[in-house]
């Protein structure tokens, strides 16, 4: 009896002691391989309550380019976090590119708690998207840019072209696996001659 008290007795301070829920650290190839679409998209509008009220909204965007899936046309998806981590968000105007996955018949949610979406920007001529290099790893030949604000050091810029690239590349394959001839911005200019 004394021992099952004890046993008790441990189990209820382990349950009791404070726990931290968090995103997980993602490569890019599994955020690309486990998505259902990938879209650029731009943000049409945004539809219910504020973001953290605790209740769903939506936002419908439209396509202006596929990279994975059947996705064209205007689309929904949830723009409101489901749990504290999660950066779900949209705002008009905006031109995104979303990692989704489908959530039911009618919508869709971004991946990765929200870290599948990434707002574009345009630096010196060039196409980027912007992340949390915290919660989406990039393969080490990504070029890369400081993000919109260079004190964070956690939110970079990628090229657009170099992400599209890796969509493009068949299942199974990983920068890492590449010969130097075909990584990073190679690949992509093979990819353009092809």
């Amino acid at each position: 009896m004394r021992t099952l008290l004890t046993v008790l007795c441990l189990c209820a301070i382990v349950v009791s002691w404070p726990t931290e829920a968090m995103v997980g650290l993602v490569s890019l190839e599994k955020l690309i391989a486990t998505s259902d679409a990938i879209v650029v998209a731009q943000v049409v509008r945004v539809s219910g309550p504020p973001r953290h009220s605790g209740r769903e909204r939506f936002a419908t965007a439209q396509v202006l380019r596929s990279f994975k899936g059947p996705l064209d046309g205007s689309f929904r998806f949830l723009a409101s976090p489901t749990w504290t981590c999660d950066l779900s968000d949209a705002v008009e105007g905006e031109v995104v590119l979303l990692f989704l996955n489908r959530r039911d018949a009618s919508s869709f949610a971004i991946a990765h708690s929200g870290h599948g979406r990434m707002p574009l920007r345009r630096v010196a001529g060039k196409t980027y998207v912007t992340l949390f290099t915290n919660t989406v790893r990039l393969p080490p030949d990504a070029p890369t840019i400081p993000g919109p604000d260079p004190a964070v050091s956690l939110v970079v810029s990628v090229e657009l072209p170099y992400v599209r690239a890796l969509v493009a590349k068949p299942t199974g394959t990983s920068s890492r696996g590449l010969t130097p001839a075909c990584s990073g911005l190679a690949a992509l200019a093979t990819d353009a001659r092809r």
